[in-house]
């Protein structure tokens, strides 16, 4: 028998692109419960999902709002404790959740990340966040963080134009030397276009 009394309950689909394993983790990548509440209110709004929340300059993954038709199913699966090695499995129980017509599908490309890190003199990679970020903005923190040197880090809001992918951008250009060195014929052709909509008449 199957229960139906969550079949009248809307909900909202993620599709998050990664394993969950700690659902706070996860809300905090998307910007918290409210921001994601303030998404689905608005029909026009993406869902940014940042990989790493703390940093200012992470370039976000956006999902797409999709329309779709579908059940979200609580399944309860028996399995029999007296042959451990067996996958038989028996089903003792189906409940429908609720259905789902609006879906977030992360699709889309990510922006190319550049991460704010510098090269110390011994060859290693450090943060330099603290330089471009005060910790606190009391004014003893905040004076002295103004009075400090501060690593050049200037990138770009966005390095890739389009976040979806295509087929047809590439576009074979011979190269000048190449063309050059190929012998046309000695063919008299027509040097320019001709000029249809503009005729002079004598």
């Amino acid at each position: 028998n199957v229960d139906k009394s969550g079949i009248n309950k809307d909900l909202i689909c993620i599709e998050y692109p990664g394993i969950v394993k700690n659902v706070d983790k996860m809300l905090e990548t998307l910007g918290g419960l409210q921001e994601v509440s303030h998404v689905i209110s608005k029909k026009n709004r993406r869902l940014e999902l940042r990989f790493r929340p703390d940093d200012i300059y992470c370039k976000p993954a956006c999902g797409d709002r999709v329309k779709t038709n579908a059940l979200l199913l609580k399944v309860k699966v028996l399995r029999k404790s007296n042959e451990s090695n067996s996958d038989e499995r028996q089903v003792k129980g189906i409940e429908i959740v609720g259905r789902i017509q609006t879906l977030f599908k992360f699709k889309s490309k990510c922006d190319f990340q550049y991460l704010p890190m510098n090269m110390d003199e011994n060859g290693k990679m450090r943060s330099i966040v603290h330089t471009l970020l005060p910790a606190r903005l009391d004014e003893d923190n905040l004076k002295k963080w103004l009075e400090e040197p501060a690593e050049y880090f200037l990138p770009p809001a966005a390095f890739s134009r389009v976040d979806t992918q295509t087929m047809n951008t590439y576009m074979y250009r011979r190269d000048k030397q190449d063309k050059d060195d190929l012998d046309p014929d000695p063919l008299i052709g027509r040097t320019r276009k001709r000029r249809s909509g503009s005729r002079n008449f004598c």
